[in-house]
């Protein structure tokens, strides 16, 4: 069969060395890898969502080190990244299929694709073959070096993000539990105002929350207010500002009956302010109110 009545990928498999499709099939990997991995940090940080992009950063450091011992020929590394693709691959094909996701049914499938080439693909492992002849041992241990180094300042920053989202925690536990007695037990309009966040204020907060005080009042006396829990949530505002938002919920017993109550929290670098508040009669959602 002459090349003019042969397709393009029979003489691309008749002439090209299985080596070269090896390494042809791990540049499209890593490619694929690469791409994926900007998207997700690109949302992660566009999303305020700055524990989960140095998480996501720390993956990407310990991939893209397994990924170049697998190029300079560590053999064996190949199985456990295959059958980690092929897994990874055949779960979300199942959870696109239950869910009718799209998204997850096409990675998946890529996941499994690259699961299968790592596993079984001759060409890959003739790759693998070639490049142990010439394993550059020192240059490897450097790079480890270098991936290590970097991993220790990622993990110093989750660190010090955790210890800066307990601090908020505990401050966000405090101002609901001060805001819930000023406008619950003593009904403090004025206080309520002046902690108000400008994204309420802009959408009728100043009525809102003289209304939300006078169904207060129609609750009766508040017998006994608990201590707020706290739901933080830590982001970052483009270009470099830090901001983070909170739930606090507490319980209390009042001439009504008893109450759970809600409070969002803003702080966009000014402390801490009221952005939404509602309670709800006993474990019931529905019976609610809110500002």
């Amino acid at each position: 069969m002459t090349n003019e009545t042969r397709s393009l990928w029979e003489v691309y498999e008749s002439e090209t060395e299985p080596w070269k499709r090896g390494r042809t099939i791990l540049i499209c990997t890593g490619l694929f890898y690469f791409i994926t991995q900007l998207l997700s940090f690109a949302t992660a940080i566009l999303g305020g969502r700055i524990e989960q992009a140095l998480l996501l950063a720390a993956n990407a450091i310990v991939f893209w080190f397994i990924f170049y011992l697998i190029w300079v020929g560590v053999h064996w590394l190949r199985w456990i990244c295959g059958a980690w693709n092929l897994i990874l691959g055949f779960c979300l094909l199942i959870w696109g299929w239950r869910d009718a996701n799209p998204i997850d049914v096409i990675l998946g499938s890529i996941f499994f694709v690259i699961g299968v080439c790592f596993c079984l693909s001759p060409s890959v492992y003739a790759f693998a073959l070639r490049q142990r002849e010439s394993v550059r041992w020192k240059e490897a241990v450097l790079i480890g070096i270098v991936c290590f180094f970097v991993l220790v300042s990622l993990g110093t920053a989750l660190l010090g993000l955790g210890f800066v989202h307990q601090q908020r925690t505990a401050e966000a536990s405090r101002f609901g539990n001060e805001a819930a007695y000023r406008i619950y037990d003593q009904h403090d309009i004025e206080w309520a105002l002046a902690h108000v966040s400008a994204r309420s204020l802009q959408n009728h907060g100043e009525e809102r929350m003289r209304y939300f005080v006078a169904a207060v009042e129609r609750l009766g006396r508040f017998e006994r207010i608990s201590a707020t829990r706290a739901i933080v949530r830590m982001g970052l505002q483009l270009p470099n500002r830090f901001v983070a938002d909170a739930e606090v919920i507490s319980v209390a017993k009042t001439d009504s009956g008893p109450v759970q109550l809600h409070t969002v929290l803003l702080d966009g670098g000014h402390g801490w302010e009221i952005d939404r508040m509602w309670w709800t009669y006993g474990e019931e959602p529905e019976n609610s109110s809110a500002n």
